[in-house]
């Protein structure tokens, strides 16, 4: 099987996306699926904050599949 992640942050701390990163791998690991693709939104905590880039990625993502 397949997965994809794709997170937001309010704000623009890496530490939480270190950590969420982190959970993310042993979650692959652990159910032994193959991870296609990850967006991390960092200090996006509603519509208007979200950086166009990370939209670009998601789209691209979800066009690659």
């Amino acid at each position: 099987m397949k997965i994809i992640y794709i997170a937001a942050a309010w704000n623009d701390d890496e530490v939480v996306m270190r950590a969420l990163n982190a959970h993310f791998d042993i979650l692959t690991s652990y159910l032994e699926m193959e991870e296609v693709g990850r967006v991390m939104a960092k200090g996006a905590g509603y519509p208007g904050m979200i950086d166009p880039r990370y939209l670009r990625e998601v789209y691209d993502l979800g066009k690659s599949l």
